[in-house]
């Protein structure tokens, strides 16, 4: 059996699946003993398990090394890392992995919207909300907001943006 990155990732999700997270840090030790490079499917399996923890201080690192890798990456490790930033508060750090995505040309997801309109509601710092804010409202004016299944705009009637109660802006609606 040739051990290389597909074949731990199908290790690492078959452990995943059976709830044995041990055995997945274990494969993944393995794979980075034996210099078989991660993948995106490999951060994401790995991203998944410190989301369901809600292990802050471990993700961050293994952020740091997926952002390091040669390897091409997919947008969903980068998603759990918006997740996990937002679960902690770290609304800078939400607009970081946004930056980063875009940076990447990664598109743009409902999910990912979501989680920069709700960072910029939670943050406690008025500049980074306000930044959150600008980025949200010309991703609104550019027309690149996802769509809803329906073709519309899924943000419409949402309510408004607020920092500490206040509101950051209003809606469309009357």
């Amino acid at each position: 059996l040739m051990m290389n990155t597909e074949t731990f990732n199908e290790l690492l999700s078959m452990y995943l699946e059976d709830g044995n997270e041990g055995e997945v840090f274990k494969k993944f030790e393995e794979m980075f003993k034996l210099g078989v490079e991660p993948n995106s499917t490999t951060y994401e399996i790995l991203m998944k398990i410190f989301f369901n923890r809600r292990d802050f201080a471990a993700a961050e690192p293994l952020f740091q090394s997926l952002l390091d890798s040669p390897q091409p990456m997919e947008s969903t490790p980068f998603l759990y890392m918006m997740r996990l930033r937002l679960l902690s508060g770290n609304a800078a750090g939400v607009r970081e992995c946004h930056e980063e995505m875009k940076r990447r040309k990664f598109r743009l997801t409902v999910l990912s919207y979501r989680l920069l309109r709700r960072a910029c509601e939670t943050a406690t710092d008025r500049s980074v909300a306000e930044r959150l804010l600008r980025e949200v409202i010309g991703l609104k004016l550019f027309g690149e907001l996802p769509l809803n299944e329906r073709g519309e705009d899924f943000d419409e009637g949402e309510g408004n943006i607020t920092v500490d109660g206040i509101p950051l802006h209003r809606d469309k609606s009357p």
